[in-house]
């Protein structure tokens, strides 16, 4: 899941929900285990993480596809 609001993007996986404001990581939350999102271990993720990167490469395919008119989606 990936979405965007209110300047802030959101992506999730199977175990963790990451908040990114394009520059740097806002929150990281075990949506599983810490439901209300209480505890945030955004100062312990790793630049390089794979769930960042992720975000970051859908970011720069939505605005590729924006300024080129060409949105396209390959599963």
């Amino acid at each position: 899941m990936v979405q965007y609001a209110d300047g802030i993007y959101q992506i999730a996986n199977d175990s963790i929900v990451l908040q990114y404001n394009g520059e740097k990581i806002l929150g990281a939350y075990s949506y599983k285990t810490d439901t209300a999102m209480v505890t945030n271990f955004a100062e312990r993720v790793e630049p390089d993480n794979f769930l960042l990167k992720k975000l970051q490469a859908y970011i720069q395919l939505h605005h590729y596809g924006m300024v080129n008119n060409k949105m396209i989606c390959n599963d």
